[in-house]
């Protein structure tokens, strides 16, 4: 029923995505004690290589670069954990494994404030 309503022409613009599940996960290394994950119905989303259901984060990693000539060390680009599953409990499953691996990428075992960004809207494609 609610996927009729994207073929209504006041609709034809833009995309409905179904929130599926929230969760809200207890996690004392961070700032807040908390991560929310939303998940979505993909199944018949943008791309058809992904499985079904799409979990993303509202807390992005601020990955940090050092300046080799300077030693300063610079912002990079806030990144999220996006991870698919072909159940909803897989797809959260992989966005917390997820989560972690952009943690280990940026070096981080927990995250202060000046890591993070928050980004309430969860999916950045």
């Amino acid at each position: 029923m609610w996927k009729n309503i994207s073929n209504k022409e006041c609709f034809k613009q833009y995309d409905v995505e179904k929130v599926v599940a929230e969760f809200m996960i207890s996690m004392p290394i961070l700032p807040n004690g908390k991560l929310k994950i939303r998940i979505i119905d993909f199944a018949e989303q943008f791309d058809k290589s992904l499985k079904r259901y799409l979990g993303s984060t509202n807390i992005l990693i601020i990955k940090k670069y050092l300046d080799l000539d300077n030693g300063e060390i610079w912002n990079g680009l806030p990144i999220g954990s996006v991870e698919d599953g072909e159940t909803i409990e897989e797809a959260l499953e992989n966005t917390i494994r997820g989560f972690f691996e952009r943690m280990k990428e940026c070096n981080l075992e927990s995250l202060t404030d000046e890591d993070i960004e928050y980004d309430d809207y969860c999916i950045n494609m």
